[in-house]
């Protein structure tokens, strides 16, 4: 399991790569759209969709902090003989990042 969406906040706001206004204006966003119930998920992907910090920054953070290495698989292509080897509900299932 990894690690909590509030301690990814905390974390992005300590390393300074948002600002408290970021932060602040984000959870105002999801309050307006989930009533006055706060999800810390959506948050994370307000920030990202408002452009205040990219998916990639939040993938280098955690790298940096659990030193663990980063790979961009974007541009990285299975063979067919390597997705044969995949169950298709699997791989479905078990997709990397909901924020890519």
């Amino acid at each position: 399991m990894g690690p909590s969406i509030d301690y990814v906040i905390e974390l992005i706001l300590e390393k300074g790569l948002v600002t408290k206004l970021a932060v602040s204006a984000a959870k105002e966003t999801v309050r307006q759209n989930k009533g006055n119930e706060e999800d810390n998920d959506n948050l994370l992907t307000v920030l990202i969709n408002n452009g205040d910090i990219k998916t990639q920054e939040i993938y280098q953070l955690l790298s940096d902090e659990y030193a663990i290495s980063v790979i961009d698989l974007s541009e990285w292509e299975a063979s067919a003989e390597t997705l044969q080897l995949v169950n298709h509900r699997i791989a479905k299932k078990n997709v990397f990042s909901r924020y890519a």
